[in-house]
């Protein structure tokens, strides 16, 4: 893996005009809450997860053509539907620093502000993520892609108990067979391997080549490795 070249977001779409991205790729940096983790984890995984998503707003900002399936952008929006859970969270927080009768001991509860205030901003650049999609970034067939979605996915249905694919693992595999096929040089970023094995075998099968369509993984911010599964 690590003879295959990086690739940034940019020099990526140089190289692949079409970019789709999993839910994988979009939580790949983890979200730990819970009491079994550190403070200084769970901070970390909130701010991995915030520059994650101002990564991929900055693409889009720029010209990238980035692209999610209807099946993904719903997983982003369930997966964000917590939201709600971490304000509660705050809530607690807040009335666990209020109880402090002596005052803010800040080498006690500075990780607590600062959780505290990263979730908050969390939450806000999730939506800000979520209505840049929807300006356009959701994809869709028109009626001439119609026949050839159900002629592959009919083809290839066998896949999802052989790779155990959710239904929008399968979808996304699909969808960007068919864009390599109608729109040229596709990209996928997964962090799936589930995934990028059956895509692999789907490739081989339509007689496609890594020129027209790749898997990539992500790693760290905003680093693409090219699949080697």
């Amino acid at each position: 893996m690590s003879k295959n070249r990086d690739y940034s977001l940019k020099g990526l779409f140089q190289n692949y005009p079409n970019i789709l991205i999993d839910t994988s790729s979009i939580f790949s940096n983890g979200f730990n809450l819970g009491s079994e983790y550190s403070l200084k984890d769970k901070l970390n995984s909130i701010e991995n997860r915030i520059k994650c998503l101002k990564i991929f707003e900055s693409f889009i900002d720029s010209g990238g053509n980035l692209m999610v399936t209807p099946p993904v952008f719903e997983e982003y929006c369930n997966f964000y539907d917590l939201k709600y859970s971490y304000r509660k969270s705050v809530k607690r927080l807040n009335q666990r620093l209020s109880r402090d009768k002596h005052g803010l001991n800040k080498s006690k509860h500075s990780p607590l502000v600062n959780i505290n205030r990263k979730i908050r901003e969390l939450i806000k650049q999730s939506e800000c993520f979520k209505s840049k999609l929807e300006e356009g970034r959701i994809l869709s067939f028109d009626n001439v892609d119609v026949p050839l979605y159900y002629d592959l996915e009919k083809k290839y249905l066998d896949l999802i108990e052989d790779y155990n694919l959710s239904f929008t693992d399968f979808d996304l595999i699909i969808s960007s067979i068919i864009i390599a096929k109608n729109s040229g040089k596709t990209a996928l970023i997964s962090n799936d391997l589930n995934l990028r094995k059956s895509l692999k075998d789907v490739i081989f099968s339509e007689q496609l080549s890594s020129a027209d369509i790749s898997c990539f993984l992500k790693v760290g911010y905003s680093t693409f490795i090219k699949s080697s599964d």
